[in-house]
């Protein structure tokens, strides 16, 4: 338990500092943390339930068994926390393709600005000399 929370502390910091300097690479250990923790979770969302179920199957007769009501809130709420954690995961996700998508474009740019440049004889035609322009 300890080192799980150690784990995610320092994925967490590793998650801040990648959001911070636009890394996405740095965003990756965090999404892995978490993309483990949901999965953990899914599993006892439904293992949790079955297990009590059988438990209060088992216990029918001595009166100590925990109640169809008490094996539904469990499920309930062990289902939110995975719905829960999936919007937390979304939220960091969406970002890592943001930024994905974003040093696609910017790889993209600086590819045709080289091409532009050699074919140019080494200058940028997007910029235009202040000798050349007219004035009307």
């Amino acid at each position: 338990m300890v080192v799980r929370s150690v784990l995610t502390l320092v994925a967490s910091l590793i998650l801040i500092i990648g959001v911070l300097k636009e890394r996405r690479l740095l965003m990756l250990p965090w999404l892995l943390v978490s993309a483990v923790s949901i999965g953990g979770w899914t599993v006892s969302a439904i293992v949790l339930p079955l297990g009590l179920a059988s438990m209060d199957s088992a216990s029918q007769g001595e009166g100590d068994g925990f109640g169809p009501l008490f094996i539904l809130v469990v499920g309930i709420i062990m289902s939110m926390v995975v719905v829960v954690g999936t919007f937390m995961f979304l939220t960091p996700l969406s970002h890592y393709q943001v930024l994905s998508s974003l040093e696609s474009l910017r790889h993209g740019i600086e590819a045709k600005s080289e091409g532009f440049r050699n074919a140019n004889n080494g200058h940028d035609p997007t910029m235009i000399p202040l000798t050349d322009m007219e004035h009307a």
